[in-house]
């Protein structure tokens, strides 16, 4: 009987955590018969897997146990889920004959006639065709059941159907390469310099009304399962609103001021405010307004880039740092200043333009320091994920990661080694009587067909300096690859 309690003790999960023994194990009946009868009272309420239950089966063989033994201990274990008697002898008799998987047989049943390689397909080429058909269409189009129809959609195909994405506009073709342009030459830029978005001020107009409606989120809420659903009412924002222009760095806000009551946003105005930014630099900012490096990142609104505007930023020479047009997404003010700023004074109420202005500085002043650092952290990352969705607008997609790092890693490995040629392409250019271009090189662009002749026959020069500075693997290859492409290919 000892060898019976054991058995359960080690297959019954946490059985040993719960049972505490009462007894040592002896092989007489006088210990072992009133320990036995409450280790079944406990496993009464263990129930016990099919597969567990072959285990145990298994287990009984090994022990020569006999089966009506095995079937009773299993009864007691595991009440109404044991395995029928049937089942209990005939896995009994299959162990006894010397087998050792407790798993089924693979059974060959009835062939699946909706989810062949045909029908995948066929689905495929509708959705394609038709990426708003349904699947009760596709169903009735291949007269196949919906639950098959939906299996091949979601498990086969992997596809989920979506709602679309409101965006500013969609883009063009030009559009989406001037997008994609900005971004290479930002990443470029910071890679040169990797405290340049630290000398970065940018800024934005945005209203702030007088009550906001709340986000979905915000108006959600916990309930009982036997509560009704909370309902909400269809409001509006308020007319009581005012304009409020904000520039920020990495360090926090620099300047802030609320356009006065009667007037507009034009050139003048944005004029003055550019005069008051300059000020708050020299007294907030006093470093970056003594080395004169800072640059000044806004958007393309018309008052902007006005030619009033342009000229005083000119005669003062303030550095200005690109941003594409309908890009909502690149602008650090519409990804993070302003959603932070106005989410805490959704669903609240302000009377008058002065209780407005004040929430608004305190809600400004609740930013942290690292909130702003990871906003321009964040900055380049969307210019990462710019590039991977080819200049289109990517909020909303699922980026992975790992195409972030390897863009990253490709763009800052390529960048990094022509950089370490650079004296090496200064040399052939002087062969070739041309002055270098770094970047031209980087793309494999800007060689002219009448200097590759020239150009091969620097290749020893090129192999020689490419084995001293230890670049003899992938990027070698790559230069003799387009060298002789280039070389060989038709005029």
């Amino acid at each position: 009987m000892g060898a019976v309690i054991y058995i359960f003790w080690r297959l019954t999960p946490g059985f040993h955590r719960r049972v505490k023994a009462r007894t040592s194990f002896q092989d007489d009946d006088t210990t072992t018969k009133p320990l036995f009868k409450g280790i079944l009272d406990r496993l009464r309420f263990l129930p016990i897997k099919k597969m567990d239950q072959r285990t145990s089966i298994k287990f009984c063989v090994k022990n020569e146990i006999k089966c009506a033994d095995a079937f009773r201990m299993l009864t007691v274990a595991n009440g109404e889920a044991t395995l029928d008697r049937s089942n209990v002898y005939r896995w009994y008799k299959m162990f006894s004959e010397g087998r050792e998987d407790v798993n089924d047989e693979e059974r060959a049943g009835r062939p699946s006639t909706s989810t062949t390689d045909e029908k995948i397909n066929e689905v495929e080429k509708m959705i394609l065709a038709n990426r708003r058909i349904t699947v009760r269409e596709v169903s009735e189009d291949l007269n196949i059941s919906i639950g098959s129809c939906h299996s091949i959609f979601i498990n086969d195909l992997g596809m989920r159907r979506v709602a679309a994405k409101f965006v500013p506009k969609l883009l063009n073709c030009d559009q989406k390469q001037h997008r994609l342009n900005i971004a290479n030459e930002m990443l470029d830029s910071v890679r040169d310099d990797p405290n340049l978005l630290q000398r970065v001020i940018t800024g934005d107009e945005v209203w702030v009304y007088g009550y906001d409606v709340e986000t979905k989120a915000q108006s959600s809420q916990w309930k009982l399962p036997h509560e009704p659903r909370p309902k909400k009412a269809r409001q509006v924002r308020s007319n009581v609103k005012v304009l409020l222009t904000v520039f920020f760095d990495c360090r926090g806000v620099v300047h802030h001021e609320f356009l006065p009551q009667g007037r507009t946003v034009n050139k003048e105005y944005y004029l003055q405010v550019m005069r008051n930014l300059r000020e708050a630099i020299r007294q907030k900012r006093p470093d970056l307004w003594k080395n004169k490096n800072w640059l000044l990142h806004h958007d393309n609104a018309p008052a902007h880039t006005s030619l009033l505007v342009r000229d005083f930023l000119a005669k003062n020479n303030t550095l200005m740092m690109p941003q594409p047009p309908y890009s909502p997404e690149l602008a650090p003010c519409d990804f993070f200043l302003f959603p932070k700023l106005k989410r805490p004074m959704k669903g609240r109420r302000y009377a008058t333009l002065d209780e407005i202005k004040t929430a608004s500085k305190e809600e400004l002043k609740k930013i942290f320091k690292n909130d702003f650092l990871k906003c321009f952290e964040n900055w380049k990352t969307r210019w990462h994920k710019c590039i991977i969705s080819h200049g289109d607008y990517f909020d909303g997609d699922k980026i992975a990661w790992y195409k972030l790092y390897l863009n990253n890693q490709r763009k800052s490995f390529i960048y990094w080694s022509c950089k370490r040629i650079r004296p090496l392409i200064i040399e052939v250019f002087s062969v070739l009587g041309r002055s270098p271009d770094l970047r031209a090189w980087i793309f494999g662009s800007g060689l002219e067909d009448d200097n590759l002749a020239i150009l091969a026959s620097a290749k020893s020069i090129i192999y020689r300096y490419f084995v001293q500075v230890g670049l003899t693997g992938g990027p070698l290859i790559a230069w003799e690859r387009r060298l002789t492409r280039r070389s060989t290919s038709p005029a």
